[in-house]
């Protein structure tokens, strides 16, 4: 099977993973595909997990292309009424739409300077008539209140997912993705060092498959008070003025603590 990169607009939603997707290839396996996968300048723009569900199954896929005057409104048409996210999630996705949309328009105006159209010719006009989509109306524009209302959150849920989108280590914006952390703290983890942000996603992983590992009668005495107070020490330790010298010091005690109970 040919293999294709993703386009970026494409990655503003996350992929499917787990059993909504075991189902998915189950789905294709026994009916076969039932949308094509769209291509845009050669990369995927739409079916990048019916792409993967093919491979898995073992079904050879359809491809089309498509000519997109707006990637990013493009996507959004095709993927808000389809995927079921929750709010963070939505916000994650909102946070990267807005970026992306700030990326093109910039880029916009640079070639308008430049002399040239639109599209990078040295014309006016569009692409070509290829298959087209006009997707335009009713998604344009960059604020995070627009942006926010097209996904259905806030405008401060659009930058907690920016904030978490851009500074966020990829475990952390995996953690969003996956329903495992809200947005909100994200967002308030992604302002801590690297190190910080592996460390207290990784002793969340940990206290989970300790509680898989455990009958629940057991539960709540092998996890312990320690660990709910650690927890609560970061959450403190989150709000503290960045430069107060005890405030690295306090995380590296619970870090500490917390490596030493794994």
């Amino acid at each position: 099977m040919p293999t294709y990169e993703y386009h970026e607009a494409a990655n503003i939603f996350p992929m499917m993973e787990g059993d909504s997707f075991a189902e998915f290839v189950a789905d294709i396996k026994q009916h076969g595909l039932k949308e094509g996968i769209e291509l845009l300048d050669g990369k995927i723009i739409d079916g990048r997990n019916r792409h993967k569900a093919c491979g898995e199954a073992g079904v050879k896929p359809r491809f089309k292309t498509v000519d997109v005057d707006d990637p990013v409104a493009y996507v959004l048409s095709k993927n808000l009424h389809r995927r079921h996210l929750d709010k963070s999630q939505l916000g994650l996705a909102a946070g990267r739409a807005q970026k992306l949309r700030e990326k093109y328009r910039t880029e916009a105006e640079q070639r308008m300077k430049s002399g040239k159209g639109p599209d990078g010719s040295g014309g006016r006009g569009h692409k070509s008539e290829k298959p087209s989509v006009n997707n335009s109306g009713g998604f344009q524009g960059d604020s995070r209140d627009l942006i926010g209302a097209q996904f259905g959150v806030s405008g401060p849920t659009v930058d907690r997912g920016r904030k978490v989108a851009e500074k966020g280590v990829p475990e952390l914006v995996q953690a969003v993705e996956q329903g495992k952390m809200s947005v909100t703290a994200a967002a308030k983890l992604a302002n801590e060092p690297a190190a910080v942000q592996r460390e207290v996603i990784a002793s969340g992983k940990r206290r989970r498959e300790k509680v898989d590992e455990t009958p629940p009668e057991k539960e709540g005495k092998i996890l312990g008070v320690g660990v709910m107070l650690a927890n609560e020490a970061i959450n403190c330790l989150i709000r503290i003025p960045k430069d107060d010298p005890l405030r690295k010091r306090g995380f590296q005690i619970v870090t500490d603590w917390i490596k030493s109970n794994k």
